[in-house]
């Protein structure tokens, strides 16, 4: 069995808008996820699940890849419209509409049902809901300028001592942020269970990173593997 992440997560639009942030003066060569890292699209997974379906080990079973799914992106266009007031989710599977124009809902569910993915939760969202909204609402010149682009994941220095991105979404950047991240998670495990059929017993946090607090939450709701 493989774990991989950030599937459903939008990361990079497309090459122009990486193009146009980096004529901008954003630091878009400083990782290759700037440049490479989007949500995937059809002939992204089709060429993967039929990769898996060509091998079989003994039982005559094919690989696993595990799907450390992110459950929806920002709803950019809703937050603008808010003034940034609001944080607004869209459910990862509306976002292949949006941004590839592709429903590969069957898709998934073809594959879960060959036993050759098996989702597990990553996160409602994969940004920092309570410091990039924050950062968004004090107008933060280069936060501004990737959301223009739909973009969040940029390197910059935001409003969070030590923190020079917005994608680990679980971890408390000021005091009552916690609550915010224990409500999302709970959503999200809730989105998670309603989308699949089935509850997540793995969670693995974006970047790694969590409060010892969280672990009670996820606990809670099913939860038996911090990965």
């Amino acid at each position: 069995m493989f774990d991989s992440d950030d599937w459903g997560a939008i990361r990079m639009r497309d090459p122009a808008a990486f193009a146009e942030l980096a004529s901008h003066g954003l630091q878009m060569e400083a990782s290759a996820y700037h440049r490479l890292d989007c949500i995937e699209s059809r002939a992204d997974l089709e060429q993967l699940f039929n990769l898996l379906n060509s091998f079989r080990d003994n039982t005559g079973g094919p690989p696993v890849f595990t799907f450390n799914t992110i459950m929806g992106n920002p709803d950019f266009d809703a937050i603008k419209a808010s003034e940034f007031t609001t944080y607004v989710h869209e459910p990862f599977l509306k976002s292949y509409l949006q941004y590839r124009g592709e429903d590969l809902e069957p898709l998934w569910r073809n594959a879960i049902r060959e036993k050759i993915i098996q989702p597990q939760f990553h996160g409602r969202e994969h940004v920092n809901v309570g410091l990039w909204m924050r950062d968004l609402q004090q107008g933060h010149q280069e936060t501004r300028c990737a959301f223009e682009h739909d973009y969040y994941g940029l390197t910059t220095t935001t409003s969070a001592e030590r923190r020079r991105k917005y994608l680990a979404a679980h971890w408390p950047a000021a005091a009552g942020h916690l609550e915010l991240i224990r409500i999302a998670v709970t959503e999200g495990l809730g989105l998670f269970e309603t989308t699949f059929g089935f509850p997540s017993r793995s969670f693995i946090a974006c970047n790694y990173v969590w409060p010892d607090e969280l672990e009670a939450t996820v606990a809670e709701h099913g939860v038996r593997l911090i990965k």
